[in-house]
Order: C-alpha cells, then structure tokens, then sequence
C-alpha cells in the first residue's frame, strides 16, 4: 500500500481476503471431501456444518464422521469428538 493512499475498511478488507487465498486453496478441498464424507453416512448439511463449527481439529471431525457411520452413542461421540 502506497504511504499517500488511505486505509478504508474496504482496503483492509479485500487485502485480508488476498492475503488468506494460500489457506484456503488447502482450506476448501478438505471442507469439500469431510461434507461429502458426512453427507454420505447420513449427517444433514446443517450436522456437517455444525460439526466443522464445533471441531477444531480436522481428523476428530473425520473420527466423528466414522463414529456415527459405526453407531456409536451420542455419550461416547461427545466425549472423544468435542
């Protein structure tokens, strides 16, 4: 950024998003294969989604998606997923 030229929330925002694009190149196709995953072992979008929230960790999110394909109970996904 120029030194003459003003920072506007704009600015900020669009050089934030530039500055994430690295990320999320890695970020997006994970998203996309733990949704597919999940959908397919019937948790709804809305689950997914609210597990990817809950989860910070990408391998328990995959974990939980298996623990609830195997029947696990809700106890024992809550303990080793949240």
């Amino acid at each position: 950024m120029n030194k003459t030229e003003t920072r506007t929330p704009r600015r900020e925002f669009l050089a934030g998003a530039r500055a994430i694009i690295p990320m999320e190149v890695g970020g997006i196709p994970f998203g996309v294969i733990f949704g597919a995953l999940a959908v397919a072992v019937g948790i709804s979008p809305m689950g997914a989604m609210g597990l990817s929230l809950l989860v910070f960790a990408g391998s328990a999110q995959f974990i939980g998606v298996n623990l609830v394909a195997s029947g696990a109970t809700h106890a024992y996904f809550g303990n080793d997923c949240v």
